[in-house]
């Protein structure tokens, strides 16, 4: 059996749903791998960053992220990669949509 890179192979499918899902918007990610040494998550796990640009960003703010920690790596599917990016880009670019709103206008119930 030959050996494999697990971040890596997961890294590429959300690399593939990404650019199959980001209907034109420029994304960025990262796909980190980690070591749990404590009680009761012992192992590797991967952590999922995926972020892009803040509609104020030409005027200094920082980009908007998404993140996830999978604790499990037999999570790291092309299903989970398919959903984790899904999620993603819905809550981003509703944030977008909430940052771009009129100002003094509730986009959002609080608690929802």
């Amino acid at each position: 059996m030959a050996a494999f890179d697990i971040r890596q192979d997961f890294s590429d499918l959300v690399k593939a749903e990404i650019d199959a899902q980001c209907l034109g918007e420029d994304y960025f990610f990262h796909v980190s791998a980690g070591v749990a040494i404590a009680p009761p998550s012992n192992g590797l796990r991967l952590n999922v960053i995926i972020g892009r640009a803040a509609p104020s960003q030409l005027i200094g703010h920082p980009p908007l992220l998404y993140g996830i920690r999978l604790q499990d790596l037999r999570e790291a599917t092309p299903q989970m990669a398919h959903d984790l990016v899904a999620d993603a880009l819905d809550k981003l670019a509703s944030l977008v949509r909430e940052l771009l709103s009129i100002p003094g206008k509730p986009t959002h119930t609080p608690g929802r």
